[in-house]
């Protein structure tokens, strides 16, 4: 009996030491799963990379048109910096015709002024001051009307 007892002993011994192989080669199983969810989970991590690199790619391409757009900002205030040149000159233009415009206005009242003076002087009349006398003169059938400036009275 004590054969039987040491034999059912051994394989008892037998069985948890095949348990234990069981239980050993689970473990190993259970460290290649661990392996498997590690490489995808480095896997995981380099497609983060990846999408990380693609934003950073992005956000570059933005600057690109942010810079783009400031570049456009630049030139439409270049643009308008010339407009306003544009403008400047074009009052300058004005002014340089409303001084020609003057310069007519008194050439045509010295004009004036001298006609005005030789008609007196075909006239016999006298200029004096700055007032108006009509001077009417009846010659070949015409009347001529004149304004001649005045001081006196009369």
């Amino acid at each position: 009996m004590e054969f039987e007892t040491s034999l059912v002993e051994s394989k008892r011994d037998f069985v948890d030491l095949e348990m234990s192989s069981v239980g050993f080669e689970m473990d190993f199983v259970d460290l290649g799963a661990d392996f498997v969810g590690l490489r995808a989970d480095f896997v995981d991590l380099r497609a983060s990379f990846v999408g990380l690199r693609a934003d950073f790619v992005c956000l570059g391409a933005d600057f690109v048109g942010l810079r783009m757009d400031f570049m456009g900002l630049r030139v439409n205030f270049v643009d308008l910096k010339m407009d306003f040149g544009d403008w400047g000159m074009n009052l300058v233009d004005l002014e340089m015709d409303f001084v020609d415009c003057q310069l007519d206005v008194s050439r045509t009242l010295r004009l004036g002024f001298e006609a005005g003076s030789q008609l007196l002087k075909w006239f016999n009349c006298k200029q004096v001051g700055f007032g108006f006398r009509r001077v009417s003169l009846l010659s070949s059938s015409m009347v001529y009307h004149y304004f001649v400036k005045e001081n006196a009275e009369g």
